[in-house]
């Protein structure tokens, strides 16, 4: 439990909150290779990873699975097929044995008619989770359209000094050839 505690979602919350929430949260052993979850799956409530390592996937358009997360030791995931009822938006699997804590959507839902206080204290906590990750999110995307927009011009420099090169080349065959046909006449 003391990794719920120091866990992102967890720690911004006020002890009483905490103490009420602590009890609703099962804990699983996973071995490597378990999955959690697959992509398309009902959300079924959100984990917090205790130990071991989870890699989170998501199938590409041309079948291959692509890795989008690795959590570790107090990370938080699936939190939002809980809060939009969706189906999964990528696979979780144990990549290394370990412990994880899953709060049920049942349990979830029950928090609203019982204890309406730390059930919105806990919708506020997954927003700011959410909000954060969005937020590096967009950081790295721009990172990478920059990084993008970097190369593209490079392409264009490269692309130019090849058609450069490409009408040196010509000129220094052209000369060649035009060498040789004056030295016919």
């Amino acid at each position: 439990m003391d990794t719920l505690r120091r866990c992102e979602l967890i720690k911004s919350l006020d002890n009483a909150t905490v103490e009420k929430l602590l009890p609703v949260f099962v804990p699983l052993e996973k071995d490597s290779g378990t999955e959690i979850f697959s992509e398309g799956d009902e959300g079924d409530g959100l984990y917090v990873l205790d130990c071991g390592l989870v890699r989170a996937t998501k199938k590409m358009p041309r079948g291959h699975n692509m890795i989008v997360a690795l959590f570790h030791g107090g990370d938080v995931f699936g939190e939002m097929a809980l809060i939009t009822k969706s189906k999964r938006s990528a696979a979780c699997v144990m990549e290394e044995a370990g412990k994880i804590w899953h709060l049920p959507g049942e349990a979830f839902l029950e928090l609203k008619e019982s204890e309406p206080r730390v059930h919105t204290a806990l919708v506020r906590a997954i927003g700011s989770l959410v909000s954060n990750r969005l937020k590096s999110m967009t950081a790295e995307m721009s990172t990478l359209l920059r990084e993008l927009s970097y190369t593209k011009k490079d392409m264009e420099d490269l692309r130019e000094q090849v058609v450069l090169s490409k009408c040196g080349f010509m000129g220094f065959l052209g000369s060649l050839v035009g060498g040789r046909g004056k030295a016919r006449d």
